[in-house]
């Protein structure tokens, strides 16, 4: 049971907005994992974007771990996967590009 409905409705339909923002875009953020170097790759399609990453590890949220985005001058973040335990992780992107705010996710193996 929901104590706030409201509330939780406000950020449920946040949430949609950004998301449906980001499908909207006709190039999101590629996510590629680099096993030889141990690094994950994530490139934005401009580099005014702002927000964060959110590591997601569905089967314990005691790892999970949110990281600033900070892009290069190619638009593109590395981040080290050598702290991220092995196997499934969701890699949630809430970001801002020119005011607008989205909202990105996709699965990754590390």
């Amino acid at each position: 049971m929901v104590d706030n409905y409201y509330e939780a409705d406000l950020k449920y339909q946040e949430h949609y907005d950004k998301l449906k923002n980001g499908l909207q875009l006709t190039e999101a953020p590629k996510i590629q994992f680099d096993s030889e170097a141990e690094m994950l790759r994530i490139e934005f399609p401009a580099q005014e974007a702002a927000g964060t990453i959110l590591f997601f590890r569905p089967s314990s949220s005691k790892e999970d771990q949110l990281v600033q985005v900070k892009l290069d001058a190619n638009n593109i973040q590395y981040i080290p996967t050598d702290k991220l335990s092995k196997g499934l992780w969701r890699v949630k992107i809430n970001w801002q590009l020119e005011g607008v705010e989205l909202y990105h996710e996709d699965s990754v193996v590390i």
